[in-house]
C-alpha cells in the first residue's frame, strides 16, 4: 500500500498522514524545544477560557442589567486578555508553518496570520465600543467576536 495517500479520501488529501507525523515532531517528540509545547497550550488554553467567557458574557451575565456591570466588565477584561495570549501564541507558532510542507506551506501561514488578525481586531473593537459607551455597537461587535 501507498502510505503517502488518505486511506478514506484516496488522492484528494495526498499529505494527510505527513501531517500528524509533522505535528507529532513538532509538539510531542523527545526532541522538540519546550517553548513550542508551551505555546502550543498557551494558545489552546487561553482561546478556550476566551471562548467560554465571551459565550457566558453574551448570554448568561450580559451587561445590560445594573447588578451585571461590574462582573461583565471584569469577565471582558479577562476575556481580552486570554484571547491577546491565545491567539499570540497561535501567531507565533504560525510563523514556523513555511517550514513545514505538511502544514500547507507559506499559505497556511498567511491563512492563521489573518485569522489571527480578525480575532484580534474584532476583540479590540468590541473593547473599544465598551470604552466609549456605545452599547449598542458594543454588542454587534461582541457577536462578531464570538464568530469569529
Amino acid at each position: 500500500t501507498n502510505n503517502t495517500k488518505c486511506s478514506i479520501l484516496k488522492d484528494v488529501y495526498s499529505t494527510h498522514p505527513s501531517w500528524g507525523v509533522a505535528f507529532y515532531d513538532r509538539f510531542v517528540s523527545k526532541t522538540t524545544p519546550l517553548n513550542q509545547t508551551v505555546r502550543l497550550y498557551c494558545h489552546i488554553i487561553f482561546n478556550t477560557i476566551a471562548f467560554l467567557l465571551l459565550h457566558v458574557q453574551l448570554f448568561l451575565i450580559p451587561g445590560n442589567k445594573q447588578n451585571n456591570k461590574k462582573m461583565h466588565r471584569i469577565l471582558g477584561r479577562i476575556t481580552l486578555l486570554c484571547t491577546l495570549i491565545g491567539t499570540g501564541s497561535a501567531a507565533s507558532l504560525a510563523s514556523e508553518h513555511d517550514t513545514i510542507h505538511a502544514y500547507g506551506g507559506s499559505l497556511s501561514k498567511y491563512g492563521f496570520y489573518s485569522m489571527a488578525f480578525v480575532v484580534l481586531f474584532t476583540g479590540l473593537m468590541t473593547a473599544k465600543a465598551a470604552i466609549f459607551q456605545q452599547l449598542h455597537l458594543h454588542r454587534i461587535w461582541s457577536i462578531r467576536y464570538a464568530g469569529s
